[in-house]
C-alpha cells in the first residue's frame, strides 16, 4: 500500500510540476516589434522580440477571439508607430506559455491588450 501511495504522490507532483514548467497563464511580453505585415486574409503579424519570431495579433477584416476589427485597426496604428520609433511595446496574454515560447505565425494566442510603452 505505500508503493501504491508514494508512486501517486510521485505521478501528482510530475504532473503538477510538468504543467508549471510550460508557464502557461497570463503573460506580460515586452519589447520591440520590426517587420510588421498584413496577409492577404487581414492577419495582423510582427516579429516579436519577446518571441524571436512572427506572432499574430489580431484581424482588420473580422473580429478574432476577442478583438474586433475597431480594437484591431487601433493595435496596428500602435504596432505601426513602435516600428517606426522603435519603441516598446507590452502585450498581455491572458492564457500563453512564457513569452520566449509563445507559438509562432497564426498559431500564436491572441492578446488581450496591447500597450505602446514609451
Amino acid at each position: 500500500m505505500k508503493k501504491v501511495t508514494r508512486k501517486l504522490l510521485l505521478m501528482t507532483f510530475l504532473a503538477v510540476f510538468a504543467l508549471s514548467a510550460t508557464g502557461a497563464g497570463p503573460q506580460y511580453c515586452q519589447g520591440t516589434v520590426g517587420n510588421l505585415y498584413v496577409n492577404s486574409s487581414g492577419t495582423v503579424l510582427a516579429f516579436a522580440s519577446y518571441r524571436g519570431d512572427y506572432v499574430q495579433f489580431c484581424n482588420v477584416n473580422v473580429d478574432t477571439g476577442g478583438v474586433s476589427v475597431i480594437n484591431c485597426m487601433a493595435w496596428f496604428a500602435m504596432l505601426k508607430s513602435a516600428v517606426q520609433r522603435q519603441s516598446q511595446k507590452l502585450v498581455f496574454y491572458p492564457d500563453a506559455p512564457i513569452c520566449s515560447q509563445l507559438p509562432t505565425y497564426g498559431a500564436a494566442p491572441v492578446p488581450g491588450y496591447v500597450m505602446q510603452m514609451n
